[in-house]
């Protein structure tokens, strides 16, 4: 984003894929991670007993999602 708007710039022969990772990579990578977040909230849920599995399975898919996104707003990936 940071690239598509002109604040940062990049080589002349990468500038062509910014677009490309912004409009088509990027967005079904932050979805993925939404996925795996979903997906994750439903196994935890099926094992309540289990506070630790609970606590790994957040830091991770939040960790997941903050990098996706991170990624994307930097074009970096």
């Amino acid at each position: 984003m940071l690239v598509e708007t002109g604040a940062v710039s990049v080589e002349p022969d990468l500038a062509g894929l910014t677009g490309w990772y912004l409009y088509l990579w990027g967005p079904w990578f932050i979805v993925g991670g939404l996925a795996f977040a979903g997906a994750t909230a439903l196994y935890v849920r099926r094992n309540d007993g289990r506070r630790k599995l609970r606590i790994h399975g957040a830091v991770g898919a939040l960790g997941a999602l903050f990098l996706s996104v991170i990624s994307t707003v930097t074009g970096i990936g």
